[in-house]
């Protein structure tokens, strides 16, 4: 590609305008052709892992709301029973 480029400024600097065309038109088209269907490719394979990995970052995401809601309802459930358990301690020398 980079000997196309060269070329380039060789035939534009003998002001050879119709061979420079050719070559913009032939050799230099094609590789740019091939050069942007390999872009293309990069580019639908970033966007599957970018996908791919939305998806993951959404399960693990649901799984730590998940975690953190169960973690919450027995905290609350523990403190619950922390605290009747301790106001049962208390009342009993009270009530004798």
């Amino acid at each position: 590609m980079l000997c196309n480029v060269y070329k380039i400024f060789g035939v534009c600097s003998h002001w050879f305008f119709k061979e420079a065309f050719a070559l913009l038109n032939g050799e230099m088209l094609r590789s740019a052709k091939a050069i942007q269907e390999n872009l293309d490719q990069i580019k639908e394979l970033k966007l599957e892992v970018a996908q791919k990995t939305s998806d993951d970052n959404t399960d693990i995401a649901n799984t730590a709301t998940k975690v953190m809601v169960i973690l919450i309802i027995l905290g609350i459930t523990g403190s619950m029973i922390i605290g009747l358990f301790i106001a049962n301690k208390i009342s009993r020398p009270l009530v004798q």
